[in-house]
């Protein structure tokens, strides 16, 4: 099969990182040979490094194999490509706050808070489920948690990387009752940064966690038992693509949206919140938790886009066909915070449960339904009764396509709506 460059660019992103992280490690090596004398421990804490090289890089391998990712890469053209291990590195540790038992805690801070207020705005009464969606969707945790207390989730998530290596984690790892190895804390750039002991180094993780793994087979259980109930995983679908291309095509379908950590990395809060506007029936429920830290979007300081403090932007979203149901200052979340780091920091996010006007106008500089739009919401509010797509060939379905989203390696931080 012949690999466009938006499938090389994404396997060398993955499969690049081991020569990568092994070489910068050779460096550290290197930099060491004068002190290996006084610290022989050292060459312990490199030889740590190097197995967690070896057993992260197998983890990535499963992904390019298992997502009929193989193509015809050579090592020539990863070369070319210019990947960075600094982008995986991110994800590693994404992989730990979404899909670890380490990460229940920051789950529960964020996803839990989130999860509760959605039972309690959008009840779920009989019939067909409210369809919920998730704009920067991520490796997928909490498009996961809304299929499974029985919602019609749709993840929206731009970077592809991301959106496989969640697809890997439920379709591959979790519906299969198998799991995964990582050990993202390997210092494998310029070495260890605010690491109080070498054993930290070496942390090991298990992909997916044990709760998720026995809700599973519970939920799973019960369907194979019960004619006519839904399995968890065919209320679930990701898209990969841009939140305000998908919006703008599938117009107001969505009875729900649900943003975390979201609205001030797109570069442009006005326009997230005229998108979200845009993607919600009349009546729908717009629920959001996130820092104004305004930062992992470099390429949109340049030209200038409007920053607003948290109590004018709960004005503007009263200003812009939005009720306000709740709001709330100083709620505590981590964010892929390592407990044993040195460094520790939080944020106290901004809450906000805003309710889309009956009948209220498109907003001031929201884009026109395009042509075509009424098929694209057919095609968005079927999106849930399908399974969770894992080949790039089945992308196709919604605006925003493999081809042209892999644009450029996504740093860890990278968080934008698009």
């Amino acid at each position: 099969m012949q690999t466009s460059d938006a499938t090389r660019i994404l396997v060398g992103e993955l499969l690049k990182y081991e020569a990568a992280a092994t070489a910068n490690l050779q460096e550290q090596r290197r930099q060491a040979a004068g002190v290996l004398a006084d610290l022989p421990e050292l060459a312990t804490r490199f030889e740590t490094q190097a197995s967690a090289i070896s057993i992260n890089a197998a983890f990535l391998r499963s992904i390019v194999s298992e997502m009929g990712l193989v193509g015809d890469v050579a090592s020539a053209e990863l070369d070319s490509l210019g990947v960075v291990e600094l982008t995986v590195d991110g994800m590693l540790k994404q992989l730990v706050r979404e899909w670890t038992d380490a990460g229940a805690a920051e789950r529960e801070q964020c996803l839990g808070f989130v999860l509760s207020s959605l039972e309690r705005h959008v009840p779920i009464s009989g019939g067909s489920p409210p369809q919920v969606v998730i704009p920067g969707a991520g490796l997928g945790r909490l498009v996961w948690e809304v299929a499974m207390r029985g919602y019609a989730a749709v993840g929206i998530e731009r970077a592809m990387s991301m959106m496989l290596c969640g697809s890997y984690v439920i379709n591959h790892l979790l519906s299969h009752e198998r799991t995964g190895r990582i050990q993202p804390y390997a210092a494998v750039g310029s070495g260890p940064c605010n690491v109080e002991s070498a054993a930290n180094v070496g942390r090991e993780f298990c992909v997916p966690d044990a709760d998720a793994a026995k809700r599973f087979a519970s939920a799973t259980a019960e369907a194979d038992a019960t004619a006519g109930l839904q399995h968890p995983h065919e209320r679930l679908q990701v898209i990969t693509g841009d939140f305000r291309a998908v919006a703008r095509a599938s117009g107001p379908c969505a009875d729900a949206v649900l943003t975390t950590f979201l609205v001030d990395a797109c570069g442009d809060v006005v326009g997230a919140l005229e998108t979200v506007h845009a993607q919600l029936k009349p009546g729908g429920v717009w629920i959001n938790l996130g820092p104004l830290e305004y930062e992992g979007t470099a390429g949109y300081h340049a030209s200038r886009k409007l920053r607003l403090c948290a109590d004018e932007l709960v004005q503007l979203v009263r200003q812009r066909g939005f009720e306000i149901l709740e709001t709330r200052k100083g709620v505590r979340c981590d964010y892929t915070q390592d407990q044993f780091s040195m460094l520790q920091s939080h944020f106290n996010c901004l809450f906000i449960v805003a309710r889309k006007h009956i009948g209220a106008a498109t907003p001031a500089g929201a884009p026109p339904e395009p042509p075509g739009a009424g098929r694209a919401r057919e095609q968005m509010c079927a999106a849930a009764a399908r399974p969770l797509h894992a080949s790039p060939g089945n992308l196709q379905n919604l605006p925003g396509t493999y081809e042209n989203q892999i644009e450029r390696p996504l740093s860890h931080d990278d968080r934008s709506l698009h």
